[in-house]
């Protein structure tokens, strides 16, 4: 699509005309090890139906960049994320939304179309989100993406990975600021601050779009991970400790907007503002909040007087290094099932092409003992990469019986790269996206859970950038010492001694000046 068409798209006219449909909610719950989990989250929605007589599309607060996205980029649904960090199952317990690998992922899936329309409308759609996000996702291109196995025949699944994209400031206020129609100062996103994504643990922030029977929808959460040593103040902490927010000025746009805070049935008494009503189960209570016309900073909790019981995740994940150099190099992926019943995982990786795996020489172990890989794999399903291109693609169902513990290792070689291969931070070293667990869950088959694993670092040799330095200088020194020898031979006068002349040496000829100025004895 031409940019000015782009424009024409991003600028119809409409755009608060009518009642909002745009829902806002803060979610504040704890986590063992005296920390705090805080989810921010925006939906809006729109019919396609509403349009003028001029067939121009009303689309009052909906954002003017996901119907283009949505409309003209053949996009049937999309999920971004950027994190930064990662979610620790083993301390926090299992995570009750889909996690994403650290950096930028993208799930999509596009309407079926010719190859060169569908990767001219994905680059366009690529291009339109960096724009708007103040994210580097150019080097996203339909080269490196991958399209896994898919049940949908109307349309074509896209994922991509750039783990050197993490979460930042200008992201989130980037965000904000384009898809919310009141803006980043109003509302639930006033509270928020953008300087809280570097003080967190952990952060991602998760964008949605999905266009359904001509209805057009976009949610936006963002999700942190918070030490409460570092924000309690006299044993307490407030929405002002953990984002420097004092002000509130309510969204006259949002339909629904409130905070909810979820602490556990014994510390009920700690609650700093009374809610405006509560619900309680036999472990948790959860108190609501009202921010549709005013809400106080100083909702917060005094310290509680003993941890937090959380569940333990039913799946431990993740990814583990062995050996060093090509020779005995190898990296792994491990699942423990800690649960009495079995669990059937779908496994996506997403190999970059530097990384040149044997999968022939791959090895699967059930409580460390070597086991066949069709015992416990299934469905197995492998793209190779493409050399300076497409990553590898594999993908697999894990059979895990109850109280296991699986793991594959596959050894693999570090391809050549030239000083255009390697990230901007090549310093830092090359990393390895992770793995992606999906689940469906035991009451809910139609509910699929994400899980995805930690990254891995490898350190890969680095080209010497003082090379040309180093080859100037020693080249230079060389030519100077040679035009000085041959330019000394070539035009030094060279004359014939004879005994009258002084000597040579300057100490001797001083003495000979010297003693041919003495009167001499007759």
């Amino acid at each position: 699509m031409q940019f000015r068409q782009l424009a024409a798209v991003l600028t119809l006219p409409g755009i608060l005309g009518g009642a909002s449909a745009l829902h806002e909610q803060l979610d504040i719950g704890y986590l063992t090890g005296n920390a705090l989990l805080v989810e921010a989250k925006w939906s809006v929605s729109r019919s396609l139906s509403h349009s003028n007589a001029d067939g121009i599309v009303s689309l009052q607060s909906f954002p003017h960049v996901i119907y283009a996205a949505l409309n003209n980029f053949a996009v049937a649904d999309a999920r971004l994320s950027w994190t930064r960090g990662l979610w620790d199952a083993r301390k926090w317990g299992q995570a009750a939304f889909s996690t994403a690998s650290s950096g930028f992922q993208l799930s999509s899936h596009m309407r079926r179309k010719a190859e060169p329309e569908l990767q001219q409308d994905f680059e366009n759609f690529i291009a339109l989100m960096s724009a708007f996000s103040c994210s580097s996702l150019r080097k996203l291109d339909w080269s490196q993406v991958v399209f896994p196995e898919d049940a949908r025949r109307d349309a074509v699944a896209v994922f991509g990975i750039l783990p050197h994209e993490p979460l930042c400031t200008e992201n989130f206020n980037a965000l904000l600021g384009t898809l919310l129609p009141s803006g980043r100062g109003t509302g639930l996103a006033g509270v928020l601050s953008a300087e809280a994504v570097f003080r967190s643990v952990f952060c991602m922030c998760d964008l949605s779009m999905a266009l359904q029977d001509d209805t057009m929808s976009m949610h936006l959460a963002y999700r942190a991970v918070f030490d409460l040593q570092q924000y309690e103040r006299n044993g307490q902490w407030t929405l002002a400790s953990l984002f420097g927010a004092h002000a509130f000025t309510p969204n006259p746009l949002a339909s629904a907007s409130r905070v909810s805070l979820t602490l556990p049935l014994p510390e009920r008494d700690k609650l700093l503002v009374a809610p405006g009503s509560t619900a309680q189960d036999h472990q948790t209570m959860r108190a609501l909040y009202d921010a549709s016309a005013a809400l106080d900073a100083g909702i917060g909790v005094r310290r509680l007087a003993g941890p937090v019981p959380v569940p333990p995740p039913e799946l431990a994940v993740f990814r583990f290094q062995l050996g060093h150099g090509d020779q005995d190099g190898a990296f792994g992926l491990s699942i423990e099932n800690r649960t009495d019943r079995a669990q059937t995982v779908r496994v996506l990786e997403v190999l970059p092409w530097y990384f040149r795996i044997h999968l022939h020489r791959a090895q699967m172990y059930c409580d460390a003992r070597a086991t066949p890989m069709h015992a416990i794999v299934s469905e197995f399903a492998y793209e190779p990469a493409v050399r300076r291109g497409r990553p590898a693609r594999l993908e697999s169902t894990w059979y895990i019986a109850p109280h296991s513990t699986a793991h594959v290792v596959v050894p693999f070689e570090r391809e050549f790269l030239r000083s255009d291969d390697f990230p901007a931070d090549w310093d830092r070293g090359i990393e390895l996206p992770g793995a992606l667990l999906r689940q469906d869950a035991p009451d809910s088959p139609a509910h699929t859970t994400t899980t995805t694993t930690n990254t891995l670092l490898f350190t890969w040799p680095l080209p010497d950038h003082t090379m040309p330095f180093n080859a100037v200088t020693m080249s230079a020194t060389l030519l100077a010492l040679f035009y000085g020898a041959f330019f000394n031979m070539s035009f030094r006068r060279w004359y014939l001694r004879i005994d009258s002349d002084p000597p040579a040496n300057p100490v001797r000829r001083l003495i000979w000046c010297l003693a041919s100025r003495l009167p001499r004895r007759k």
